[in-house]
């Protein structure tokens, strides 16, 4: 199995993210089962480590990150495989409580998938400031329509 290196980002912007993602990316070919290797980042956001955890469980590709800087996180964040179910979650948010975890919302689970998205938008919600009066309509219903 090819070795992906997942490149180094500049800084933390998202711009810098988005760089170090397309980077990434450019070097796949279609498809392909890769192993990327996460070492050389530093600091990741969503934005760069969502697409690498939908590509990895979409083409049965690995990673590596188990010494490295960022393992932490990706571990607190259940990358890459995130979790699908409301136990899993209601677990987690309980020991975890300023990491949102990959949450997989499977088209065809019905209720149990309509339940992790509340979930997933009331913990999005408790973190943003409530003095924003719109602010639970704006995360709701984009989560819901995702």
């Amino acid at each position: 199995m090819r070795i992906i290196t997942v490149s180094k980002t500049l800084n933390g912007s998202l711009i810098a993210q988005l760089a170090s993602l397309y980077n990434t990316l450019k070097q796949l070919k279609q498809d392909e089962s890769v192993n990327f290797d996460l070492c050389d980042i530093k600091w990741a956001c969503p934005l760069l480590i969502l697409p690498l955890s939908a590509y990895i469980q979409s083409t049965g590709s690995t990673m590596t990150a188990d010494k490295c800087e960022i393992n932490g996180y990706l571990s607190n964040v259940d990358f890459p495989d995130g979790i699908d179910s409301v136990s899993e979650f209601q677990k987690i948010i309980q020991s975890r409580k300023s990491y949102i975890p990959i949450s997989v919302l499977r088209r065809e689970a019905g209720e149990n998938r309509e339940k992790l998205e509340s979930m997933f938008a009331a913990m999005i919600f408790n973190v943003l400031d409530k003095a924003l009066p719109n602010a639970k309509n704006a995360i709701y219903y984009p989560i819901g329509e995702l």
